[in-house]
């Protein structure tokens, strides 16, 4: 078998001191130069950096995985600390592409740095042993090198450009699909299928044109790399051979060496071309969360409300937005085992109202007192505690109906949820079902008819045991039939739990029972006493 020095043409020991000294370390090793050897040294250091690369990625992939879990928990619980004015501004679509599309690539633009450094750090390596290996081939190389670098830098710049339209073109499909999602009803009823067809075939056109535009930078970067390596390859043999009058077994380790850095170069060109397409992304994720954070409650309590025994009174509340008053000098009071009907015309300040009471919004004048103790010395955590809130639509959180009643619960009490839907009415449907308290509701308790699912969450309000139940147009989407049961129930709590009921309604006839009725118009309060009262307030209204 020929060896590296039995032909004159590639014998050059006289001429470089790299293969003198590699000829040396076969030689301590008591192997015997060939080229054979060589090339399976060669191999063996590619092995080893495939190894040592492989170890990398698997870090990398670990780190990128952590980062971009804590970028979403950041966002989503930060989001749940901001205060309701922040929710009032921001697209519920918009929230979740961040959290779902652009927390990646952020996370993506994070990661960035710290595999162009590695990259760049083992490319300076491969170029100094290039450098070693033949200072007038390095030369001949570098300005090759530095053109394949150069030609990509135009589609890096354009990729900042692509990746904010890509962020846009996100945040527009991610919103459309959010709230057409949540009316297919109307949308069905409606007969605009087609229209919202298209409109959505527009948004998904739009978002796959910048993806693939941003693709598409990508695959022209990689492409010009390919016919450097080759190209180079080509001519290296040609002049390290002819011109230089390199050894076969040099040109052979230089031409490895440079397929180990053209890759590294491509990838590298390929992370800039990332980190660029990628800033609008962190850019739009670091802006969210210090506007979420800016937006942070902040709980200047210092007392714990234990329990709420009497009452809880209003005096001179006044709120705004914006300098414009949705309430002015609201005196009001709320008595324990009184049941209280606020009544008034859309956008008079009902919902507004009992938002100040669990704190959702800071009133802007005035003071709330629990128990004759201001709210602004108590924590937030124990006034909201005391409050159990059922909206207009029941919100289903849980996979069961035992998980929707001990909802914020971690333990869930089959007998203390059983007694708070006795109360409630919805003991007597859920006894019938096939697996009772465990029976799966699916998706927004599809499963359940109107009633059902206001009974059941009147139950989950129950569970906690609060001392007041704050029920908003519980009325508004139930049958006849459904309405009677939910009054049932509401006399049956009245009479065997020592609680504040409030309830926010437009049916005053049914709701005669109250103990007080409070009427609101354009944030004051017009009317307030028994039924009658209410009722000669209201036909006024109707008969100026």
């Amino acid at each position: 078998m020929m060896t590296i020095e039995d032909n004159q043409n590639i014998d050059i020991s006289s001429k470089s001191e790299f293969y003198k000294y590699l000829k040396d370390i076969f030689l301590f090793f008591k192997v015997e130069f060939k080229i054979e050897h060589l090339l399976l040294v060669a191999f063996i250091l590619f092995v080893v950096k495939q190894l040592f690369l492989f170890y990398q990625k698997k870090r990398n992939l670990v780190v990128s995985s952590k980062t971009h879990k804590v970028i979403k928990d950041q966002l989503f619980s930060k989001y749940l600390q901001a205060k309701e004015s922040y929710a009032d501004k921001v697209s519920v679509g918009d929230l979740a592409n961040l959290v779902v599309t652009e927390s990646a690539n952020a996370t993506r633009a994070i990661m960035a740095p710290i595999q162009i450094i590695s990259l760049s750090i083992n490319s300076v390596a491969t170029f100094s042993l290039l450098v070693i290996i033949s200072l007038t081939m390095t030369l001949y190389t570098l300005p090759i090198l530095i053109l394949a670098s150069l030609l990509p830098y135009i589609w890096i710049k354009r990729s900042k450009v692509v990746g904010k339209k890509a962020l846009h073109a996100n945040k527009q499909l991610s919103t459309f699909l959010h709230n057409r999602l949540r009316f297919p009803k109307l949308i069905k009823i409606s007969s605009t299928q087609d229209l919202e067809s298209e409109n959505f075939l527009n948004y998904t056109k739009r978002q796959m044109l910048r993806s693939n535009e941003i693709k598409t930078l990508g695959i022209k970067t990689s492409l010009v790399i390919e016919p450097a390596i080759i190209g180079l390859c080509i001519s290296m043999i040609y002049v390290g051979q002819e011109l230089l009058g390199l050894a076969i077994g040099e040109i052979i380790l230089f031409i490895f060496l440079i397929i180990k850095l053209m890759p590294l170069q491509r990838t590298l060109l390929m992370q800039l071309q990332s980190l660029s397409e990628s800033k609008a992304s962190i850019n739009q994720v670091l802006f969210d969360i210090k506007n979420i954070e800016d937006s942070k409650e902040i709980d200047h309590g210092k007392k714990d409300l234990e329990t709420l025994s009497e009452s809880i009174i209003l005096k001179n509340i006044s709120f705004s937005y914006d300098d414009n008053y949705v309430l002015k000098n609201i005196n009001l009071t709320f008595k324990m085992n009184e049941i209280t009907c606020i009544l008034g015309p859309s956008g008079s300040g009902k919902s507004t109202l009992i938002d100040l009471l669990p704190k959702i919004r800071t009133a802007s004048k005035g003071e709330i007192l629990f128990d004759k103790i201001d709210s602004t010395n108590l924590t937030l955590r124990s006034i909201r505690k005391q409050i159990a809130y059922v909206p207009q639509s029941p919100m289903y959180l849980g996979s069961s109906i035992i998980d929707q009643i001990a909802y914020g619960y971690n333990e869930r009490s089959e007998k203390r949820a059983r007694t708070a839907s006795i109360l409630s009415g919805a003991d007597e449907f859920i006894s019938k079902l096939d697996n009772g308290y465990y029976t799966s509701i699916g998706e927004d308790a599809v499963s359940l008819s109107g009633g059902q699912k206001q009974r059941v969450d009147i139950a989950r309000a129950l569970y906690s045991e609060a001392k007041v139940l704050i029920l908003d147009e519980p009325t508004s989407d139930l049958d006849v039939r459904s309405v009677e049961k939910f009054y049932d129930a509401l006399k049956k709590i009245k009479e065997e739990k020592s609680m504040i009921i409030i309830i926010v309604s437009h049916d005053v006839e049914k709701m005669n029972f109250a103990d007080k009725f409070v009427y609101l118009n354009k944030g004051c309060i017009e009317a307030e006493g028994g039924y009658q009262n209410i009722l000669k307030r209201m036909s006024m209204d109707k008969n100026p």
